[in-house]
């Protein structure tokens, strides 16, 4: 049998102008689309200088927000999938503006400002399932606020801080295990800097803390890991921005980020990530608002959610209530 083949008449040029133009179409590739800040629903509280600042955990796929004052309770769920807010059973009592939020084991736990009247270092556990507030064992240690904490698999670790009458210096840490309801002393914090407002996350089976603020004058930028099964800490490489005090963190894909800041007089709006793996640290993104000072922020399915703090100005320094996503890859 034979097979004849056909071959259009074309001329020379022609087929090689065709076939340039293939080959172009084939080696472009499609431009990734840069991820941008989208606004959400604000914060269903009203704006103003009265407004206090908010202190933020994840849990279970959505967020939970508390008010941060020693005359006022609140408490908030955030549903990013509903994009909705929902008022939920206030604490027991009012937190303070230097208390502490780590969420674990399908729970969150507040620990409570070391300068509160009414519940100095307690710790209370609450349960999305029941909208309730469990009091916990107090971790054996004297009252503090502004401490550190992150956790480790099923774990909390929770140190540092301030004592009454703002007296730098503490530098021991604890871990609580939920299962047992039990405080264990761990390692110290490595440096005798005095600080509070640490940056701080759990990156798989390490911790990590380190920069922060001593007496509202020094930012350092020095950063440290911690090893729970050595129950040692590691001086890893400083930071190559400008330090920072009390600001939003969070662990995303096998990194570490920490982003704005708490103090009134800087402009910081940037985040960073920090790579364990090859210990370096990777200017990210601005925050669209730019400076927010207090502001709040959650991790959630990919996704940063941030917004609220103080927005500043010549005449006075007002509390937001705008909420934004901004998906991290």
């Amino acid at each position: 049998m034979h097979i004849k083949r056909y071959i259009l008449p074309v001329c020379p040029q022609v087929w090689a102008a065709f076939l340039s133009v293939i080959l172009v179409f084939a080696g472009c590739k499609k431009e990734a689309t840069p991820p941008v800040w989208t606004r959400k629903a604000d914060f269903p509280e009203p704006t103003g200088s009265s407004k206090v600042p908010i202190e933020a955990f994840a849990l279970n796929g959505k967020g939970y927000f508390l008010n941060k004052s020693y005359s006022e309770k609140g408490f908030w769920e955030y549903d990013p999938a509903a994009d909705t807010w929902q008022k939920k059973a206030d604490p027991p009592a009012v937190l303070g503006v230097g208390a502490a939020t780590f969420a674990v084991a399908n729970k969150g736990y507040l620990f409570y400002d070391g300068a509160s009247t009414t519940a100095p270092n307690d710790l209370y556990e609450y349960d999305p399932a029941t909208d309730k507030w469990t009091l916990r064992s107090e971790m054996p240690a004297v009252s503090r606020f502004f401490p550190t904490a992150f956790t480790i698999g099923s774990k909390a670790y929770v140190g540092l801080g301030v004592r009454s009458g703002l007296i730098f210096g503490l530098t021991d840490f604890y871990e609580y295990d939920p299962a047992t309801d039990k405080w264990t002393r761990k390692a110290d914090f490595p440096s005798d800097k005095r600080r509070a407002g640490l940056v701080a996350f759990g990156i798989g089976n390490k911790g990590y803390a380190g920069m922060g603020l001593e007496n509202s004058t020094a930012k350092y930028k020095d950063f440290y890991e911690y090893d729970p099964a050595t129950d040692k800490w590691t001086a890893k490489r400083d930071f190559p921005g400008e330090g920072r005090f009390g600001p939003v963190c969070f662990a995303a894909g096998g990194k570490g980020y920490a982003g704005m800041d708490d103090d009134m007089e800087t402009a910081i709006a940037d985040f960073w990530a920090y790579d364990p793996g090859s210990d370096a640290w990777t200017k990210q993104m601005e925050f669209v608002e730019g400076p927010r000072p207090e502001a709040a922020g959650i991790f959630i399915n990919g996704k940063l959610y941030m917004g609220m703090g103080y927005k500043r100005s010549e005449q006075t320094n007002t509390y937001q209530s705008d909420w934004w996503e901004y998906p991290i890859r």
